[in-house]
């Protein structure tokens, strides 16, 4: 926060910030479908209509969890060094989802599980591709423009959909049906996504 902000600004983000809190708890606790106007103003002992002036409904919040989530997920993988030679550097973005959605669990799950409003009836809505997408994609993009990839029966987006795909599988395995498995999956992660890397090398 802010201290800069005059008292009045500061409160009115404790507030925001204590909503989202919350419906954050109700998501760990229960699932997106736990949350509601009323249980959140229960939980930080705030009228709920007052929270009206914060959030428009329910969908704003669980939308504004989204955007945040989105945000952080896309930081996660520019933070991997984009100098790392090509192979290195695909492999290293999947394995920075996957800790993503590890480390962020109702986040993440939040983020793929929740609808938003489709960028075609969202002015406000940014045009896709962007965010931790955009990321990727560049990578695959990279890695035709230096020959590292040569593949004529995928273009760049498809080729970044089906990394997506492959790392995303692993990810919501590792939170769901083996989340109690003891296992090295970060290891196999690694080893996976360098076979499907080399797999796309130019002959």
């Amino acid at each position: 926060m802010n201290e800069n902000l005059p008292p009045r600004a500061r409160r009115h983000e404790r507030t925001k910030d204590a909503i989202l809190n919350a419906a954050r708890k109700m998501i760990r606790e229960g699932g997106v479908d736990t949350i509601s106007m009323r249980k959140i103003a229960q939980e930080i002992d705030y009228s709920a209509a007052g929270l009206y002036e914060y959030f428009g409904s329910k969908e704003e919040i669980i939308g504004t969890l989204c955007a945040m989530a989105g945000d952080r997920l896309e930081n996660y993988m520019k933070a991997v060094d984009p100098t790392l030679p090509i192979e290195q550097r695909m492999v290293e973005l999947g394995l920075a989802y996957i800790r993503f959605a590890v480390q962020n669990r109702e986040e993440f799950l939040v983020l793929f599980t929740y609808m938003p409003m489709p960028p075609e009836l969202n002015p406000e809505a940014p045009p896709a591709p962007a965010g931790a997408f955009a990321v990727l994609l560049q990578a695959v993009q990279d890695a035709m423009d230096t020959g590292y990839m040569v593949n004529t029966e995928m273009d760049a987006f498809s080729a970044s959909y089906a990394a997506w795909a492959i790392v995303h599988g692993m990810a919501m395995l590792q939170l769901t049906a083996l989340q109690s498995t003891p296992f090295d999956f970060e290891t196999v992660n690694r080893w996976a996504l360098q076979r499907f890397t080399e797999g796309l090398r130019a002959a």
